[in-house]
């Protein structure tokens, strides 16, 4: 029987083959970007001068290569916003490790990429759920965390209604923030933590800090001080506290769901704190011992 000869093959044959062919083309024309340097060999190292420029003409296939020779092929653009504290690429290193590469938005402000590093292990000792870092990466020039998974939501669109999203679903959602919300109740500040730094992983059913910096502080109970929690930086926009009071209300009538729940919340935080508070006054070895031989004799 005659067949008609077929030039091009299968459909899905033809698919694979422009896949190849527009693969083939971006690494043929990519190009690597060397975004810091040194002088001397055991130097610090430096930005290269059109640091912002470069970053801003990156294309996918693109490399950036860092002082020590570390190469990470971008995969797409994340984030690179003016103002941000980071740029944000999706990348690949050498050992095929995919991750959100995190490099200085501002190369005179270097040290944001550190912070995320030196607030992880805050983050983790007090069970917050966040994103890992995958590559430490190089001091002042970047890091990687872990991608989020994907149908990941950030707490602002899920606040605002932004989904379509079923009863029985939300009620998880909402269960779980409380949830997250209790685990930072030791923390009175992540910086750069708000409303669109959080998200919810569909895989981990958590919320998860994706994105965060250092100086991850905690504190003990301040007097009627209930909302002193870092909780606070997130839900802040949708609800009304005050330092002086303990009643949490809702910014406007559809967000009484998050006051309710960031009620709960803060008093949960109150109470752990007031626990830990408890426990250092009456446990003698967490007491300088001046204290503790005043409180024998009286």
């Amino acid at each position: 029987m005659y067949t008609k000869p077929q030039l091009f093959g299968t459909l899905g044959e033809m698919r694979g083959l422009w896949f190849f062919l527009i693969l083939f083309a971006a690494n043929a024309y990519a190009r690597d970007v060397r975004l810091f340097e040194r002088k001397q060999p055991l130097g610090p190292s430096e930005p290269i001068q059109d640091y912002q420029r470069e970053i801003r003409l990156v294309e996918p296939g693109d490399a950036f290569v860092f002082s020590d020779g570390t190469r990470i092929q971008i995969i797409r653009p994340i984030s690179r916003t003016e103002g941000r504290r980071d740029f944000i690429f999706e990348g690949v290193d050498k050992k095929g490790r995919r991750g959100a590469l995190r490099i200085p938005a501002d190369d005179t402000r270097r040290y944001t990429v550190d912070d995320t590093v030196k607030g992880a292990p805050l983050l983790k000792k007090n069970g917050v759920p966040f994103v890992p870092i995958v590559n430490k990466g190089l001091p002042g020039e970047f890091t990687m965390t872990q991608l989020l998974s994907e149908g990941s939501i950030i707490f602002s669109d899920f606040a605002e209604g932004k989904y379509l999203i079923p009863a029985t679903q939300k009620r998880e959602m909402i269960e779980a923030l409380k949830e997250f919300g209790k685990k930072v109740a030791l923390l009175t500040l992540v910086k750069d933590m708000h409303q669109e730094q959080l998200s919810y992983d569909p895989e981990r059913k958590q919320w998860v800090l994706h994105d965060w910096a250092d100086a991850v502080e905690k504190v003990s109970v301040q007097g009627p001080n209930r909302n002193d929690l870092a909780m606070k930086y997130v839900v802040g926009k949708y609800v009304q506290t005050s330092l002086t009071s303990t009643e949490v209300k809702p910014a406007a009538p559809q967000y009484q769901w998050i006051a309710d729940a960031y009620q709960e919340i803060v008093d949960e935080s109150y109470r752990i704190r007031e626990a830990k508070d408890s426990r250092l006054k009456f446990e003698p070895y967490k007491m300088p011992a001046c204290l503790w031989e005043f409180q024998k004799l009286n």
